[in-house]
């Protein structure tokens, strides 16, 4: 298992909660930490893989666009019509809601 060092910013009330509950359930801090954790995940089901790739399609999704800008900042690619850009818009928004559709 990976070790994670984490510091935690809370109020006094929290921590006096967290030390009484370590205190009767004989955990460290770290287990009781560690233990939220799972509990967190199993009642949010916190999809992180999903979440990271997610992530990842949207860097590499603004990495592209960023790369096109220049492109067309240089002149190196040709000047769209109003009707190709909303053709555009339109086709991304399609292909957007019909993936949204399948999950």
């Amino acid at each position: 298992m990976a070790q994670v060092s984490v510091t935690v910013n809370m109020d006094s009330r929290m921590k006096e909660q967290i030390d009484q509950f370590c205190a009767l359930s004989g955990n460290t801090q770290e287990q009781t930490f560690d233990e939220m954790m799972h509990m967190w995940e199993r009642i949010v089901f916190v999809p992180w893989t999903e979440y990271t790739q997610k992530e990842n399609a949207i860097r590499e999704g603004q990495l592209a666009f960023r790369h096109i800008r220049r492109m067309a900042e240089a002149g190196e690619l040709p000047e769209m019509t109003l009707d190709e850009i909303n053709a555009e818009i339109a086709a991304a928004r399609a292909e957007r809601h019909a993936r949204e559709a399948r999950q």
